[in-house]
């Protein structure tokens, strides 16, 4: 990713609207909505990640707060439609073309599920290069975002985090200090979960 560190800000936003309208154009492709209940079926994911992390041996300082934060924000799922993802939607997947676009790759993982679930990386995104992370959102939303989207990204984000800790200890234990220093950064982000609008996007 050295092609993203070396652009200043202003082709970055460049770069991340063209994600984002890359995204916006594979979300709207027509699909059958009856393959997934998308609300029962991420319920029980929360349900799964909540258990896991309460048993797990390590914990994040403010996880409580988090969990809190799942628990008032998981209505929010009723109703969500689906659409076909990426899959694993953020910079490490691009390419900077001799052209100066953005190339996308890694579609192996693909699957269907609410679309604006597909936001949940941009948090190593928004990590490396915000302006990326903010024309990405700013280009999928044309302008015009949605307060209910900041609120669902922040579920799923949050929903992840704590679900990686548990997958941390059982996989890759050297990953849980990293895991916490990102748990750390998002927190600080939503102001410890006192708003759903990130700091990044600000």
């Amino acid at each position: 990713m050295k092609w993203l560190l070396a652009c200043p800000d202003s082709v970055l936003y460049e770069l991340g609207c063209q994600s984002g309208q890359f995204l916006r154009t594979l979300h709207v492709l027509p699909i059958d909505q009856s393959q997934r209940d998308w609300n029962s079926f991420y319920q029980a994911k929360i349900d799964s990640k909540l258990a896991a992390y309460q048993v797990a041996s390590h914990s994040y300082p403010n996880g409580q707060a988090m969990i809190d934060f799942v628990q008032g924000n998981r209505h929010l799922l009723e109703g969500r439609p689906i659409a076909y993802h990426h899959g694993d939607f953020h910079t490490g997947s691009f390419l900077l073309g001799r052209d100066g676009k953005l190339k996308i790759l890694d579609f192996d993982r693909y699957d269907i599920g609410d679309p604006w679930e597909e936001f949940n990386r941009l948090i190593f995104t928004a990590d490396l290069s915000p302006a990326f992370a903010r024309g990405q959102v700013d280009a999928y939303f044309d302008g015009a975002i949605p307060e209910e989207f900041w609120r669902l990204m922040a579920l799923y984000v949050t929903v992840n985090s704590l679900g990686a800790l548990s997958w941390g200890e059982q996989v890759d234990s050297e990953q849980i200090p990293l895991m916490k220093l990102q748990t750390q950064k998002i927190s600080e982000w939503y102001e410890y979960f006192n708003h759903h609008l990130p700091k990044w996007y600000m």
